[in-house]
């Protein structure tokens, strides 16, 4: 008989052990499931950044060509500028500027405005 006892706790041990396993089974399946929602996040939080930073990168480059493009205009003025306070072309940038920024026209021309 003892050795029936020893066999039936021995298989009541290994049972229980048993149920213990299979409880913790799910346990496991859920942190394990857990752990992967929040890498994903993670992974989701970084692309958006990423792609966030891409925008904003091309926003800025965008912004320094308009700034180059301004800066070449202002250089060329500049240098029709300094020529004219040379004394050269003194008179076609009075000329200029009378018509362009004044409005003015030669006597024998006909000023047509068009809205």
């Amino acid at each position: 008989m003892k050795y029936n006892g020893e066999s039936s706790r021995r298989q009541s041990s290994t049972e229980s052990a048993k149920r213990k396993l299979l409880r913790g089974i799910p346990g496991v399946f859920f942190v394990h499931i857990i752990i992967g929602l929040i890498l994903a996040s993670v992974l989701f939080l970084f692309v958006i950044e990423v792609a966030n930073n891409n925008a904003e990168l091309k926003r800025s480059n965008e912004a320094l060509a308009a700034i180059e493009l301004e800066e070449r205009q202002l250089a060329l003025e500049n240098e029709q500028l300094e020529s004219y306070s040379n004394g050269e072309n003194f008179d076609e940038f009075i000329e200029r500027h009378a018509r362009d920024d004044m409005g003015y026209a030669d006597p024998q021309e006909r000023v047509y405005r068009v809205n």
